[in-house]
């Protein structure tokens, strides 16, 4: 069957098509951006980035990962509006511990400048929630091309403010309105799929709520865990930057995660997306998942070889010409996290799998052995050109070694609980 003409290929171009052009926004708008605020306001943009990834990515009990799994919609919206409901508690929630304790919360990050934008965080969570979780089940819906419009609107959104504000000297509140305002049209976008059908959300009710809570606990019970240590881990890594060197190591540390994750960006979530629905219903109908499996990781390998491979000979050249002389480290940075975010790019489009067989005890365990990594290299008095890359070769063979099972798993045979 010709690549381009599978409905599974289909979808996964109209995503990456999307993801493309989302991703080209903000590379065209970077070396102005990069010239208009300094290392240390991209630096404070990750800080706030990293603490609003940790709530939000737990945000909904890691219960939108069994949207996909159920054959009826009934289950699935009611999965949904469970999701919605711990969404909308974990913002209440952060607001209250924001305000009781704000001033420990700027003493133990040593970062006075972040006092005035913490009040942002709890509504930041609760976007970034809701636009995982609409992704997730308007990739139920099938609705790619309005998962790609929605990408590529937030990332217009993001750019258009960031630029305006930034030509203004509005400092770090350009870059952090941008990401706030993008959130919350994407979000609109999304949304529109669902509250349309109303027969469709007449059919939440609490007593279904209470049921999918009993039934997909493991979601909560151990891909809650295990979702929050890998979360932590990247953002452990952007805080301990900022605390033990510099909030301008980090803005150019940031800068070169920016770069080096856009083949994850537009590549590996378009697969990771399709995947998952593609891997259900092969699942459903053969008991396997080692056909579609093979697939995307033949492809994921031959996509992602010749990208990273160029980007780590034009890396250094490409950061002083593009971004400017004060981000030259960059290029140096680059060239030492690709290897890992090579592997890490094949590895985590296919995690999911994890999800679909319903292996939340390991994915916990992956999760801990990600994070203790991290952990356990701060007892070493190094500097940071030696932390990342001692870092980032422990990560390189732990996903490796995660892609391995990962491949075992989709080839055994596994029959779904009731």
């Amino acid at each position: 069957m010709n690549i381009f003409k599978s409905e599974y290929s289909k979808n996964i171009f109209t995503l990456f098509g999307g993801a493309s052009l989302a991703q080209a926004i903000p590379i065209a708008v970077s070396p102005i951006l990069t010239r208009i605020y300094t290392p240390e306001e991209f630096g404070l943009l990750a800080l706030f980035v990293a603490l609003t990834s940790i709530p939000s990515i737990i945000s909904s009990g890691r219960y939108e990962q069994a949207i996909l799994l159920p054959k009826d919609e009934e289950s699935a919206i009611n999965i949904f509006a469970l999701c919605l409901l711990l969404i909308s508690l974990t913002s209440v929630i952060s607001f209250v511990v924001i305000l009781i304790f704000d001033d420990i919360i700027v003493d133990l990050l040593n970062k006075n400048e972040i006092k005035y934008w913490l009040y942002l965080l709890p509504l930041s969570i609760f976007l970034v929630g809701l636009f995982n979780l609409l992704t997730i089940y308007n990739v139920r819906l099938k609705k790619y091309l309005d998962i790609s419009k929605a990408t590529i609107i937030k990332t217009i959104i993001s750019a258009t403010i960031q630029l305006s504000f930034g030509f203004l000297k509005s400092g770090f509140l350009g870059l952090v309105s941008g990401v706030i305002f993008s959130q919350l049209f994407a979000n609109f976008k999304l949304l529109r799929n669902i509250i349309k059908n109303k027969e469709l959300i007449s059919k939440i009710k609490l007593n279904q709520i209470k049921i999918k809570v009993r039934r997909y606990i493991d979601f909560p019970k151990y891909s809650l865990p295990a979702t929050f240590m890998n979360t932590l881990s990247g953002s452990f890594i952007n805080i301990l930057i900022s605390s033990l060197y510099s909030v301008s190591t980090l803005g150019i540390y940031s800068l070169v995660l920016r770069l080096v994750s856009i083949p994850t960006t537009i590549i590996g979530s378009s697969f990771s997306k399709v995947f998952y629905q593609e891997a259900v219903l092969e699942l459903n109908s053969t008991g396997y998942t080692k056909i579609i499996f093979i697939k995307s990781l033949s492809k994921l390998i031959l996509i992602g070889t010749p990208l990273f491979l160029l980007l780590y000979c034009i890396a250094e050249d490409l950061f002083s010409f593009v971004f400017g002389e004060d981000w030259v480290l960059a290029g140096t940075y680059t060239k030492i996290v690709i290897p890992f975010f090579y592997i890490r790019f094949i590895s985590s489009a296919l995690s999911s799998i994890l999800s679909i067989y319903e292996k939340q005890k390991i994915e916990l365990a992956i999760n801990f052995i990600i994070l203790s990594s991290a952990l356990l290299l701060i007892i070493f008095s190094l500097d940071f050109l030696h932390y990342l890359k001692l870092y980032n070769s422990i990560m390189f063979l732990n996903y490796l070694l995660f892609l391995i099972y990962y491949y075992k798993l989709s080839v055994s045979k596994y029959e779904r609980k009731p």
